[in-house]
């Protein structure tokens, strides 16, 4: 009996295994982009703790400049109203950088699952990350475009608004492929999160408001060169102030105070691209960083 009994309790409930060559076949294999759809992305959007961080700081930012700033291009002849509009044009420029905190535990929070599942051979590292930045562009393109038509048309600002969007989520991208690039290479989201805000409170002293670009000393202008929120901040002034450069002070017009004179909006929209392309090659590299063994 006892012998019996450790025969089925091995062999299993329902009986001693088929013999060889009976198993179905398996169905054929997803490629990557269709599993992480199917049963990560799919179920993200459903999940209310994965929305929050992305959604919750940019409608409460668009509300917060809609209603403080409310007809201020109206205003662009007054000295007033033209510093006004070049700082909320910095503000906006500047939140992206800010809200790509929201995006850390993205890679944090799966590094155990992503060490697993690469070691199994299911993805490479370019796939997932590409996998990644497609499930937040999917949110952050229409999200974008909503908030920034609000901004645009409520504060009444000039120029292109495919600009001023374009401009925006370029910016928004950069910051969310940055802060997986600083998740990836940090060994722990204690260290992340300490980092990613530290490296982009310094980018804001270059990029081109809190300071003046003349007025910066000269061993730290490679470092407003390499700031992508400069390109950010003036591109938008660019497209606002290049039909009505009105004099704003020491008799120069607003663009040539801030040295953004013939600068080309679309052109500065454009470094921003190469800013991604940048981030994107760290996170990237950063993803072969080995912090945990399986």
């Amino acid at each position: 009996m006892g012998e019996w009994l450790g025969n089925r309790l091995r062999d299993g409930a329902h009986g001693p295994p088929d013999p060889p060559g009976s198993e179905a076949p398996p169905g054929p294999a997803l490629p990557p982009p269709q599993v992480f759809f199917k049963y990560r992305i799919r179920n993200n959007f459903k999940d209310g703790e994965y929305l929050g961080p992305r959604l919750g700081d940019k409608v409460f930012i668009v509300l917060l400049i809609m209603s403080l700033y409310w007809g201020v291009g109206d205003k662009e002849g007054m000295a007033s109203g033209v510093t006004n509009i070049a700082a909320v044009l910095f503000m906006w420029s500047t939140m992206p950088g800010f809200g790509a905190a929201a995006y850390v535990p993205a890679i944090t929070l799966e590094r155990g699952l992503y060490v697993r599942e690469r070691n199994d051979g299911l993805y490479t590292p370019i796939t997932y990350l590409l996998c990644k930045l497609l499930e937040e562009a999917l949110l952050a393109v229409p999200v974008s475009l909503v908030g920034a038509a609000i901004v645009f048309y409520s504060l009444q600002l000039a120029g292109s608004f495919a600009l001023f969007w374009l401009t925006y989520i370029f910016t928004l991208l950069c910051g969310i492929i940055l802060a997986y690039a600083v998740a990836s290479a940090s060994p722990n989201m204690d260290v992340a999160n300490a980092a990613l805000p530290t490296y982009v409170v310094t980018l804001l002293f270059f990029g081109g408001f809190l300071i003046r670009f003349p007025d910066m000393p000269r061993g730290w202008r490679w470092y407003s060169a390499i700031c992508f929120l400069r390109y950010s901040w003036g591109a938008q002034m660019v497209n606002q102030f290049e039909d009505n450069d009105t004099i704003f002070a020491d008799g120069k017009t607003i663009l040539q105070f801030y040295d953004l004179d013939g600068a080309s909006k679309w052109g500065q929209c454009c470094v921003l691209l190469a800013f991604f392309g940048a981030f994107f090659v760290l996170a990237w590299m950063a993803l072969y960083i080995k912090h945990q063994k399986r």
